[in-house]
């Protein structure tokens, strides 16, 4: 368990790796963690309610906080930046 020794600010991963799991011991830890993730992705809000990231992005974060862009990284083309 390398958290004994180690005690990163933030913790970044792929989107294959996201797991309930592996975000409540990131959490538990009270760890940052960055990852992609696919819009239809459930998250539970602070009422308890679960809804999708899609859903949760239209809510509560505005249109200007993101940026147009046209960048490509690997194989995926990258269109907007928050």
């Amino acid at each position: 368990m390398a958290f004994l020794w180690v005690k990163p600010s933030a913790v970044v991963f792929d989107e294959w790796y996201m797991s309930k799991e592996l975000l409540e011991f990131l959490n538990s830890y009270r760890v940052t963690w960055v990852s992609m993730a696919k819009s239809n992705r459930l998250i539970l809000q602070g009422n308890g309610e679960w809804v999708t990231l899609e859903k949760y992005g239209k809510k509560n974060i505005p249109r200007n906080c993101f940026k147009k862009i046209n960048k490509e990284m690997e194989e995926r083309r990258y269109r907007w930046l928050y």
